[in-house]
């Protein structure tokens, strides 16, 4: 028997393996293109942020504006809110880091401090248990109560004055989003401000975000 004859002979287990390995690699290829596309398809869908300004849990009871300090020197400013953070898409989605940030002329120029309770009479907890982190389950929507401080002694001796609010976080990706908050009309005058009654949606903007330098660090101390 002659090459040609053995060929011939094992010619239809040699196509029969080579059909079964082309349908292993089809398959394996299909169910990970089907891995994809399924989590593309529970991905699909947004973050929506809704923000209403209101007056503060603790005693003063105040609403957001420029108040006078016992403790400090200076001004600081207030801002209480509502949070509501809708997600559309089918898994879960992270924000984190969720705070205000003090803009002049495009720039950021100060960040604000985030209270994590109000320790009066009783003890109010603030944010998703006293963190400024949250996560929220698929296809829900969740509301949180934060609060924002900005002192005057610590804004920056060139950059003082301010013409926008910016709300911001990081997503689970580290991806910064940046929203518009509020536009300032006057800086460091005490007392309340205009409060509107209403939720408005935020937009997402792109901004100049200022990244902290080692100095600035607190592991660099």
């Amino acid at each position: 028997m002659n090459s040609t004859q053995t060929f011939a002979q094992y010619l239809p287990q040699i196509i029969n393996l080579a059909s079964i390995l082309l349908s292993s690699f089809v398959g394996a290829f299909l169910a990970l293109a089907g891995n994809i596309i399924f989590k593309k398809l529970q991905e699909h869908g947004r973050v929506a942020l809704y923000a209403r300004i209101v007056h503060s849990q603790s005693e003063k009871h105040n609403t957001w504006g420029y108040y006078r300090s016992n403790a400090q020197t200076g001004l600081y400013l207030q801002i209480p809110i509502w949070l509501e953070v809708t997600n559309t898409c089918g898994v879960p989605r992270v924000l984190r880091d969720i705070n205000l940030y003090a803009y002049s002329n495009g720039e950021e120029v100060a960040a604000f401090t985030q209270i994590q309770c109000i320790e009066d009479t009783n003890k109010i907890i603030l944010g998703q248990n006293e963190a400024y982190t949250v996560v929220i389950p698929e296809k829900s929507c969740k509301r949180f109560g934060m609060e924002f401080f900005l002192h005057q002694p610590e804004m920056p001796t060139n950059h003082s004055a301010f013409d926008k609010i910016v709300l911001a976080y990081y997503d689970e990706r580290d991806i910064f989003h940046a929203f518009d908050f509020a536009t300032v009309e006057t800086c460091w005058t005490e007392g309340a401000l205009r409060r509107p009654k209403v939720w408005f949606r935020l937009k997402e903007q792109r901004v100049r975000h200022k990244q902290r330098k080692d100095a600035e660090l607190p592991c660099a101390q």
